[in-house]
């Protein structure tokens, strides 16, 4: 099954790395392991020139599987 998704707002996500302007992205995928078969959703913000700036992963029944935020930028050159 492929997994669907639908743009549902705009808004603004404050991060370590800073605060951002984003598109909210809203995902349903199937998860299968071997004989097992579960349902999850996911929430994914991005910045335009920044990209994916935070991501949430939750159960079918929206436990908090997973949470990940940009922590920092770094540009070329300046490590």
């Amino acid at each position: 099954m492929l997994p669907s998704r639908e743009n549902t707002k705009e808004g603004e996500v404050r991060t370590p790395a800073g605060d951002f302007d984003c598109i909210k992205i809203y995902t349903d995928s199937q998860v299968k392991f071997m004989l097992f078969s579960e349902k999850e959703y996911s929430m994914s913000w991005y910045a335009q020139g920044i990209g994916l700036v935070k991501k949430e992963i939750y159960t079918k029944r929206g436990k908090l599987l997973k949470s990940m935020t940009l922590d920092i930028i770094r540009k070329p050159g300046h490590n």
